[in-house]
């Protein structure tokens, strides 16, 4: 009779504990999901502030307000989170920013590349005098081959008309490299 007593002991309290956990693993976490929606608006809030300074002040001076300030991760990080505002941005500071700064957006480009390229292509500047054109994103240079083989599969998924012409010279140039 022991034996029966202690297996349905072991029973109910596994029972319990399981739907404790069931229970734990169900149950919203409000800090989590608060976190979450915070972080785009934050990042949007955060671009529009420096579309705002680019209008007022103009672009060199608000590149180097960045670089003063170590806003230039505000930048990056709405880049790594396809935050399509900050096409406008990069597109008009890069050609303001400094040749270090230039570095590190371009491999920010290339590295947001396979994940948003709408984005990244949004930002790109056609012209050859352009610091950060696709030539310079689109390139494989120092990039593994499955980066090369995901953003040339995520660029060919871009549909948008203005952006034809810049998806097949970085089609072309990941293709070719």
């Amino acid at each position: 009779m022991s034996f029966i007593r202690r297996l349905s002991t072991t029973a109910l309290v596994s029972l319990t504990m399981g739907l404790c956990l069931l229970d734990a693993h169900t149950t919203a976490r409000p800090p989590v999901l608060a976190t979450t929606a915070h972080a785009p608006d934050h990042a949007e809030q955060t671009l529009h502030t420096i579309s705002q300074d680019i209008v007022s002040n103009g672009a060199a001076p608000t590149a180097r307000a960045l670089t003063q300030q170590n806003g230039w991760r505000n930048v990056t990080t709405a880049l790594a989170q396809g935050q399509p505002e900050v096409a406008p941005v990069l597109s008009s500071l890069i050609p303001a920013s400094s040749s270090q700064t230039t570095a590190l957006l371009r491999r920010s480009m290339k590295t947001a590349l396979p994940r948003h390229p709408s984005v990244v292509l949004s930002a790109l500047h056609e012209q050859a005098s352009s610091p950060v054109g696709p030539r310079d994103v689109c390139s494989a240079k120092g990039m593994s081959r499955t980066w090369r083989k995901n953003a040339a599969q995520a660029v060919a998924t871009v549909h948008d008309i203005r952006l034809n012409s810049r998806a097949r010279e970085c089609l072309s140039l990941l293709q070719n490299s």
